[in-house]
């Protein structure tokens, strides 16, 4: 029993110690934005939802180059961007695509993407390595308050909506948004006849994460 509460102190005491050291590390201030973040002045106080993926800076890796540095993280999707805790103020890491930031289990990675006949920068969050990539969009929406019509109704409070899309990166092309269907998977990967004949001998319905990504991998490999 005395061994168990003296490792589990150890334990802690290790962790705070190791908690520590990361907020002493300095990411590099040209990577990072000169200003304060503030959000945007149109968001009401009393908004429901939040603008972040979790809404804690959680300890997490950056990426520059060849280079990593321990920093406190976390996702604006509204804004788009990653968000780092330095010398007790908040600022944001400038969008690079050699810049790219591990917070808890997601990477998050800048991409060039298509967007109805334009061609765009932004975060994703990276969902299997290699040159044929499925990438995760995430995002919230701000939508305003909305007066009640009549006093029967009620108003209707400023909240965040959560919104996903998937994309699709195929080699140094931009990435495409799909669906997570059959259709739209094989109309931007090609080897039409290899692809059919490896859906149809690993029984893959193409409609979830994990079955695109073992296509992915298996297209990847050809």
């Amino acid at each position: 029993m005395i061994k168990k509460v003296l490792f589990t102190v150890l334990a802690i005491t290790v962790a705070h110690a190791t908690y520590g050291q990361t907020l002493n590390v300095n990411l590099p201030p040209d990577y990072l934005s000169n200003n304060t973040l503030g959000g945007k002045n149109n968001i009401p106080a009393d908004v429901q939802g939040s603008p972040y993926i979790v809404e804690d800076f959680l300890v997490g890796t950056v990426f520059i180059k060849e280079e990593s540095y321990n920093a406190e993280m976390r996702y604006n999707a509204y804004l788009d961007e990653v968000q780092a805790k330095t010398q007790g103020q908040v600022t944001s890491l400038l969008k690079r695509d050699y810049v790219s930031a591990r917070i808890g289990n997601q990477l998050y990675t800048i991409v060039e993407y298509a967007d109805n006949g334009a061609t765009r920068q932004g975060y994703f969050v990276e969902l299997n390595p290699g040159k044929t990539r499925l990438l995760l969009q995430q995002k919230k929406k701000f939508v305003q308050a909305v007066k009640a019509e009549s006093t029967y109704k009620s108003d209707t409070p400023a909240k965040f909506v959560e919104q996903k899309e998937y994309f699709l990166k195929v080699g140094d092309e931009p990435a495409v948004r799909v669906r997570l269907k059959k259709k739209d998977i094989l109309a931007q990967l090609g080897n039409k006849k290899e692809m059919d004949k490896f859906i149809s001998e690993n029984g893959l319905k193409l409609k979830n994460e994990g079955e695109i990504i073992q296509l992915l991998k298996y297209h990847g490999s050809l």
